[in-house]
């Protein structure tokens, strides 16, 4: 016991000595103010590691909710996107009030999905590294940025839906996670989804020298060739992986020059090319290949954008020029159809003037045998048809509306001839420039070279508009113009625009067509 006592003695001494007791001892206020300080420090640790495990929980209820909401809110999106489609594919008219509805309710939907997935995923940055780093919380981040790419692919928003996949990747990548073997394969596979990538396979005739395959890019207004993705002369040909949208074929002919194939690829789709060589070849004319090309739009203010399949023609390269419209008129013999036959335009009297003399020469300083021939009337441009049919053997005519819709705008339903969008191109065609009475607008054909076609048909935006025929079912035999002019603006100029035409008109001319020759 007296050993015990002693052990005790010596600790209370201890105590005695410690810096603590001596600190109380000789600073009583300051060891309460220090201890008081000890103690709210604590506390405020206490109460913040609290309120952040409350605030955790509420962002994991969050998370769990936008979870367990999600399907019942996708799988209704898709009954939208289920009867849109059908009513699309069941009408070429432009879009009913159904239609319209749904498109908003579909679109609301989607932006209320956005809106809460970004909501979703603000509250990550708000989580302490260790809880950002669980499993599960990992899994919750993946998720989101694969159901919003879903959404994004509902409503055909390709580039959004890619965004939503970077944008996981990237996060995954800055915390250093590997994701599980089997969320990654469902990850690939929706990657896929959204590439939509597809297949093309290009027959070809032996006797082609070469075939390019150039995809089409839109820089700016202008849809343009970008670096070509093949170049060979081993046929036949297979694309694999190939990304949808709109790719030129060009296959160099036996004796010299290139043909175009425009080619349109949709998603996921299986493409067989066949290119057919055209029966002649002359710089006079351009063959156009059989097959389907999207037609209409709003600029036709009739029908909606829809596939429309044509078989091979030869459009002519230029509008039918003053020259040869007067071989035609010279050779006709009836005095009343060569007066009828005749052109003519109004002067600033208002005055009918014809634009050639009786022997044929050419009354207007401003005009050459090389402009456009103007003033006509639909029946004239026909009688000229009959007599370059018997001139030449074949069957020519007037191009109908489609035709001459599809040589000017190729297969990939760009707006215009150059593409889509009227920024900084003005320049490059004979259009609105002109606000006068007289004709001194025109130019000689082919003087613009960047107004062609992907065939290479050159003036099918200006210089002066274009007679055709109407391809609609049930209206009967009438007549159209299509393409813009010298004294017109250039938004007229879309390919699917058609007016009316009941009378001769000094900016309205024709071109003619050529079918196909075996």
């Amino acid at each position: 016991m007296p050993k015990v006592e002693e052990q005790g003695r010596v600790r209370a001494h201890r105590w005695r000595d410690s810096i603590f007791v001596q600190l109380v001892i000789r600073y009583p206020r300051s060891a309460r103010l220090l201890l008081l300080v000890l103690v709210l420090s604590i506390s405020y640790r206490i109460w913040g590691i609290g309120s952040y495990l409350l605030a955790q929980r509420a962002r994991v209820q969050v998370i769990e909710s936008i979870r367990a909401d999600e399907p019942n809110r996708f799988e209704e999106a898709q009954q939208i996107r289920k009867k849109l489609d059908q009513i699309i594919q069941n009408t070429q008219a432009f879009p009913c009030a159904e239609e319209v509805a749904l498109e908003a309710s579909l679109a609301k939907r989607c932006s209320e999905w956005q809106r809460d997935a970004e909501q979703a995923l603000s509250l990550f940055t708000e989580m302490a590294k260790r809880d950002v780093l669980d499993p599960e919380r990992v899994a919750d981040f993946s998720w989101i940025c694969a159901r919003s790419a879903a959404w994004s692919l509902l409503v055909e928003k390709y580039e959004h839906a890619l965004d939503w996949l970077v944008r996981g990747e990237t996060w995954r990548l800055t915390m250093d996670l590997a994701m599980p073997e089997e969320a990654m394969r469902a990850w690939e596979a929706l990657r896929k989804e959204i590439m939509g990538l597809a297949s093309m396979q290009i027959y070809v005739p032996a006797v082609v020298r070469e075939v390019i395959v150039w995809p089409l890019m839109d820089d700016g207004a202008r849809r343009v060739q970008s670096d070509p993705i093949l170049r060979t002369d081993q046929y036949p040909i297979k694309c694999e992986g190939v990304r949808s949208g709109s790719y030129l074929i060009w296959a160099a002919l036996p004796d010299a020059g290139y043909q175009a194939y425009p080619v349109q690829i949709d998603r996921h789709s299986s493409v067989e090319v066949e290119l057919t060589l055209p029966g002649v070849v002359l710089n006079e004319w351009k063959y156009v290949p059989a097959g389907n090309f999207l037609s209409g739009g709003s600029a036709s203010g009739s029908v909606r954008l829809h596939s429309v399949s044509l078989p091979a023609f030869y459009i002519s390269q230029d509008e039918v020029t003053i020259g040869s419209y007067l071989e035609f008129w010279s050779s006709i013999e009836d005095m009343e159809l060569k007066e009828e036959w005749a052109a003519y335009y109004s002067d600033s009297t208002q005055e009918r003037v014809m634009l050639w003399d009786n022997e044929g020469g050419l009354q207007l300083p401003a005009l050459s045998l090389a402009h456009p021939i103007i003033g006509i009337t639909g029946e004239a441009a026909e009688a000229y048809c009959r007599w370059k049919s018997r001139k030449m053997g074949r069957v020519i005519r007037l191009p109908y509306d489609v035709e001459w819709e599809k040589a000017a705008r190729g297969v990939d339903g760009r707006e215009y001839c150059w593409g889509n969008g009227l920024e900084d191109v003005a320049s490059f065609f004979n259009v609105g420039g002109f606000s006068g009475q007289g004709i001194d607008f025109m130019e000689p054909v082919g003087s613009r070279l960047r107004d062609a076609s992907i065939y290479t048909v050159r003036d099918m935006v200006g210089n002066v508009r274009e007679i055709t025929l109407s391809s609609s079912v049930g209206e009967g035999r009438s007549f159209g113009v299509k393409g813009s002019s010298g004294i017109n603006s250039l938004e007229v100029s879309a390919c699917a625009r058609v007016e009316a035409f009941e009378k001769r008109s000094k900016d309205v001319g024709f071109r003619i067509v050529m079918e196909n020759i075996n």
